[in-house]
């Protein structure tokens, strides 16, 4: 998926807009939205822009997008719904920030949406699941047994700059070959020093700093890219 598409970074909102503006083909107004925030009404959207921290990547030497998701959850989901109606969706609003939207707005039963679905644990934290399942003694993955929190895609890239994300380094202790073959194939680890540094400059905006440049990537993964340095 990383290969054909892209890399998934920082959210999936900030890849969607980094990943059309990459595609555009000359000037569109979906572009000029993401990169100024303006409408084709001529209004300002902030919710419809890239910000500005992240507006580098646009030009960083290597694709973003949110495609994976698409062709590994929303499409299959679409075509289980064909059959099988609106889904049971186990999501929880504090996972993410549009999660959190998402039940605000449309609350657990979304039936009135285009593509309608439950979600009844929306409003769970994670010690009620916890709580939920040695009450009633269900099965659980043996990765949250490891220290893993979430049990997506290994190689996601989407909130691991945070400096409190542990992912990789769970991943090299219990998945070492599959570590290897993120770092080695895919490149994952020099996309992620490009996010973190964009991600720690954004405190310190009142100092100087130099204009970053795109310089080759030795990584094979990223062959024909270049990679985003520091001055």
């Amino acid at each position: 998926m990383i290969e054909t598409f892209g890399y998934p970074v920082v959210s999936k909102r900030v890849s969607q807009y980094v990943g059309e503006v990459q595609r555009a083909k000359g000037e569109t107004a979906t572009k000029r939205l993401r990169l100024t925030g303006m409408t084709s009404r001529g209004t300002k959207s902030r919710l419809g822009e890239i910000p500005d921290v992240w507006k580098p990547l646009v030009t960083c030497g290597f694709r973003v997008s949110d495609k994976c998701c698409d062709v590994l959850k929303k499409e299959p989901l679409a075509r289980a719904m064909k059959n099988f109606g609106p889904p049971f969706v186990g999501t929880r609003a504090e996972e993410s920030m549009q999660r959190e939207l998402s039940y605000k707005h449309y609350g657990c039963n979304a039936y009135h949406m285009k593509s309608p679905r439950s979600t009844p644990i929306a409003f769970w934290t994670g010690q009620d699941v916890r709580e939920y399942i040695q009450r009633e003694l269900l099965p659980y993955s043996p990765l949250y047994d490891m220290g893993y929190d979430r049990s997506g895609c290994m190689w996601c890239l989407l909130g691991a700059h945070h400096s409190d994300d542990r992912r990789f380094e769970l991943l090299a202790k219990t998945h070492p070959r599959v570590y290897a073959f993120c770092r080695d194939r895919l490149g994952l680890f020099d996309v992620l020093a490009v996010v973190e540094r964009l991600w720690g400059e954004r405190y310190r905006r009142r100092t100087k700093q130099a204009e970053p440049t795109v310089s080759p990537s030795p990584n094979p993964a990223l062959a024909g890219f270049g990679i985003l340095k520091g001055g």
